[in-house]
């Protein structure tokens, strides 16, 4: 009878061991699976998030070029009236030179038209 005892005992024993192992079985399937979709949405959002981030990065460096620009049409734009202002005074300044040398040498051959007739009447 303790035999037969002990064969029953060892049987109820090998089945808990046999459910506990599929119990086991179960549970790390149950957890693989729940941590496979915890790590999918968590990539799906990492992959929105890129998405996002990607997008706005875009919209920043165009807004950012178009300020560039913007910014660099006006520094033309200043240049360029500057360097028309800077033209036009070097222009009325050579102009005035010109008409100063123009005068000198208006002033030097009337002076020597004054000295030939000087001269010619002396000789006459």
């Amino acid at each position: 009878r303790e035999m037969n005892a002990l064969v029953d005992e060892l049987g109820i024993a090998t089945r808990n061991m046999e459910q506990t192992v599929s119990w086991h079985q179960n549970l790390k399937n149950s957890l693989h699976h729940d941590c496979s979709d915890d790590i999918t949405a968590v990539r799906e959002e990492a992959s929105r998030a890129i998405a996002r981030l990607a997008a706005y990065t875009g919209n920043q460096l165009k807004v950012t070029h178009t300020e560039f620009e913007m910014k660099l049409k006006k520094e033309i734009q200043q240049l360029e009236l500057q360097n028309e202002v800077e033209i036009k005074a070097a222009i009325n300044k050579n102009r005035e030179g010109m008409q100063n040398m123009r005068q000198q040498s208006n002033a030097t051959i009337n002076s020597n038209l004054d000295t030939i007739t000087a001269l010619t009447k002396e000789l006459v």
